[in-house]
């Protein structure tokens, strides 16, 4: 595992909610609930930011790994 790919993954669970506590019953609120509390993100548009925040750093570390 590369460390462009541990630092995509950290950042990843940054954005998750983890005091869900039934993560299937409210899956968007687990998976993207931390989000809402990010600073660089976007709130009044959280999904697009959080899509092309993501977007970006696979980018951005597939290129790490591939130059």
């Amino acid at each position: 595992m590369t460390p462009a790919c541990k630092t995509l993954a950290a950042r990843m669970l940054d954005l998750m909610d983890h005091s869900v506590t039934r993560p299937c019953e409210d899956f968007y609120q687990y998976a993207c609930g931390g989000v809402i509390d990010d600073l660089f993100l976007d709130p009044a548009d959280p999904e697009k930011e959080t899509r092309r925040f993501i977007l970006g750093e696979c980018y951005a570390a597939s290129h790490t790994v591939f130059t």
